[in-house]
């Protein structure tokens, strides 16, 4: 059975709805161009904080990393009564020693590495007492590939450790 339409309007009007829209598929080049235009602006202008935030991030995460060893192999000391210690072993690396032994080594995350090693001796090592006490006061820097640096202080008399901006 054939449908017929009663005026040539009603015709168009199912004619458009049916093969709407016949040309435009797609994006054009140019909206394409111009979407990847303002993409690469906002992606300029967001990828130095961005570069910024992850490097500040990851030496946090370095300091109160080392922090967190330096208190437990205190700790450690304390509770075996016997003697451990923490040697700095290059720029990027440091190990985890008790009781004379070696446990592990640890390596500074991204880009993170000691920049300055102060101790009272001509040693990289710094050896807690029964008591908690180091053998050496301290004063380690650790610096980010951009520059920004956290200072860890190791007190020789009171075995305080503190983190300094």
């Amino acid at each position: 059975m054939r449908c017929r339409f009663q005026t040539k309007k009603q015709l168009f009007l199912v004619q458009r709805t049916v093969n709407w829209p016949p040309s435009n598929l797609g994006f054009s080049l140019l909206e394409l161009l111009i979407v990847l235009f303002i993409l690469s602006v906002l992606v300029g202008i967001a990828w130095p904080g961005y570069l910024q935030i992850t490097d500040t991030r990851n030496l946090q995460a370095a300091a109160f990393q080392f922090y967190a060893d330096l208190k437990e192999i205190q700790a450690s000391a304390i509770f075996f009564q016997e003697p451990h210690s923490v040697r700095i072993t290059d720029d990027r690396r440091y190990e985890i020693w008790s009781e004379g032994e070696y446990r592990q080594e640890i390596e500074l995350p991204g880009g993170v590495r000691f920049s300055g090693i102060r101790m009272g001796q001509d040693t990289r090592e710094i050896r807690f007492n029964s008591q908690g006490h180091p053998n050496v006061g301290a004063s380690i820097v650790l610096a980010s590939a951009r520059g920004k640096q956290i200072k860890l202080i190791v007190h020789l008399h009171s075995g305080q450790i503190q983190i300094r901006e």
